[in-house]
């Protein structure tokens, strides 16, 4: 699922997130992923990737269990 198109100003930002210590744009992000949420994918399981455990170290946190962790509580899946 892809809310932005991977150029310019969207880029940054991901890239920030990813790999800036930026944790605080994980609302951001999970709310314009969760608003992408078909109403009849009730019944599906969101499954975060895990990071592997150097790049969990180095970033001091999963950008994906916490875009999970959003997108669940907006979209209740």
């Amino acid at each position: 699922m892809a809310y932005f198109s991977y150029r310019g100003f969207a880029r940054e930002l991901i890239k920030q997130f990813k790999y800036n210590d930026v944790s605080t744009l994980a609302p951001y992000f999970g709310q314009k992923m969760a608003a992408l949420i078909e109403p009849n994918w009730r019944d599906f399981a969101l499954v975060p990737i895990p990071s592997h455990q150097s790049k969990k170290r180095i970033r001091g946190y999963n950008q994906a269990a916490l875009l999970a962790r959003e997108i669940s509580s907006l979209s209740r899946l």
